[in-house]
């Protein structure tokens, strides 16, 4: 009986190797091309309708009435930006990671702008401009940015939470911190006012929607970009 060697890491590392610099680049370009597209590509619509007195969608409960304004959190909300920037250390790793993880920012991006474009929505947010503490400051600046466009669903919990799946499956002893990172930003979102409760799990669902299909399609993209490797 003719026994075959097992499978190392090595031997895996070798069959998907790290991603070169010529591809790296491009791929998180487009990444975060999308992401921008998302959250400005629709700025002036929202304007325009916002100027005409159009009732844009507000998914509000009555329990939302009952989340406090805590301008400190403000600070776990920023951490969405160093979350979403640790998937390059994951994407660095190996060729399939990398299109694992463009396919799921951009599906994630795509799933989000089709939802604002069909269903405008907003929230009225606080004026804090009274406030002179930091946090207040920058809740304001938050605030100034966007004018409360796009809530629904929440792009800030769909991409951390994505963010922490990514972690979760390919870097499992370390994904506990982008996992907490992920629930603490999850929670600023409602307690900075920057959303609904309801599009809380909307954000999670869009998540967990695109996660596998991004699995499932970051091989094949990998062999078919094999040209750029």
């Amino acid at each position: 009986m003719i026994r075959h060697p097992p499978v190392t890491d090595s031997a895996a590392h070798h069959d998907d190797p790290k991603p070169r610099l010529r591809e790296l680049v491009p791929c998180s370009l487009v990444s975060g091309g999308a992401l921008v597209v998302l959250y400005v590509g629709l700025n002036p619509r929202n304007h325009a309708l916002l100027e005409q007195g159009y009732a844009f969608f507000q998914p509000e409960t009555r329990l939302d009435a009952w989340v406090p304004l805590w301008t400190p959190m403000v600070w776990p909300y920023y951490m969405y930006f160093p979350l979403i920037a640790s998937a390059l250390f994951l994407e660095s790793r190996r060729r399939q990671w990398l299109y694992e993880g463009v396919i799921g920012y951009v599906g994630v991006a795509f799933l989000g702008f089709c939802s604002f474009l069909f269903f405008p929505s907003r929230m009225n947010q606080p004026d804090l401009h009274a406030c002179g503490t930091a946090a207040c400051k920058a809740l304001q600046a938050m605030y100034d940015l966007d004018q409360g466009f796009h809530v629904f669903p929440s792009m800030h919990v769909a991409i951390s939470v994505y963010t922490a799946l990514f972690w979760r499956a390919r870097a499992p002893r370390f994904w506990h911190l982008p996992g907490l990172l992920a629930l603490a930003i999850t929670a600023s979102t409602v307690l900075c006012k920057r959303h609904y409760l309801l599009d809380i799990p909307a954000g999670i669902m869009v998540a967990l929607a695109v996660r596998p299909l991004a699995v499932a399609a970051g091989p094949r993209v990998a062999r078919l970009m094999r040209w750029a490797a």
